[in-house]
């Protein structure tokens, strides 16, 4: 089979057309639900370091969501790092100053800081 000059520049043509679109599509992008799913797997598997990466792209996605702050404090109090979850708490209170939850998680970890003194 042979193939004239325009038949191979259409070939070409369309060779070159693929490799950019294929490149250009970077496929589904992870959601902040979908980091907040991760980061919560991590953390139950005691994966805190790996749960606090994923929190923080979650973060970065929806940096209102008050659930996401919330739980990434207590992987932070568990992890020892007291004043960093705190600071998660205060975020909280500040998004949603009646949110009860947030305000009961950080008496517990002012408590528990001050045992691990």
């Amino acid at each position: 089979m042979r193939f004239r000059k325009t038949d191979l520049f259409f070939i070409s043509l369309l060779v070159s057309c693929l490799l950019f679109f294929s490149s250009c599509q970077k496929g589904p992008q992870k959601t902040a639900v979908d980091w907040h799913k991760d980061a919560i797997n991590f953390a139950s598997q005691g994966k805190n370091k790996e749960a606090i990466n994923c929190f923080n792209k979650a973060l970065k996605l929806d940096p209102m969501n008050t659930i996401i702050w919330n739980e990434r404090g207590m992987v932070l109090a568990n992890m020892g790092r007291f004043g960093d979850a705190i600071k998660c708490f205060d975020k909280v209170m500040k998004i949603d100053p009646n949110n009860e939850e947030a305000r009961k998680n950080k008496e517990f970890v002012l408590i528990m800081a001050k045992k691990a003194r």
